[in-house]
């Protein structure tokens, strides 16, 4: 986790995804983009000292999915979502609350013509949890 130095180059090395974008290179270490160990961040928060902690997850959460039609492409990222599904499972109980809003109706990581329903649907679902964020920072 970058803690200190200018903000542009800690959102540059959280978006270097592998294959997509270049790791980036910061006081002599190379980073990439965190979500490969730990999609939803919470055991870091909480392991910095932080009393409260709200994870989002927009990810796969382990449906099944027909994969028999999908290209080598598809099969690599559906893959890729698995691994980071099973990582995140056990990850997710570091939270006080975990917001899921369900936003897998997108197809792709770099759409943004579905933008105003992605955030229509995240604002339904921290409306829902209000109650629950509420009594937790009393």
């Amino acid at each position: 986790m970058l803690e200190e130095g200018p903000l542009h180059e800690s959102i540059r090395a959280s978006m270097s995804i592998p294959a997509i974008f270049e790791p980036t290179k910061l006081n002599g270490k190379t980073y990439i983009d965190g979500g490969v160990l730990e999609r939803v961040p919470c055991k870091a928060l909480r392991d910095r000292g932080m009393d409260v902690v709200i994870g989002v997850d927009v990810g796969y959460h382990g449906d099944t999915k027909d994969v028999s039609d999908m290209g080598v492409y598809s099969l690599m990222n559906h893959t890729i979502s698995i691994m980071q599904w099973e990582l995140t499972k056990f990850r997710r109980e570091e939270s006080d609350i975990m917001l899921v809003p369900e936003v897998l109706f997108v197809k792709g990581r770099f759409q943004t013509d579905q933008a105003g329903e992605v955030i229509a649907e995240g604002r339904r679902t921290v409306r829902r949890a209000l109650p629950q964020i509420r009594a937790l920072l009393e």
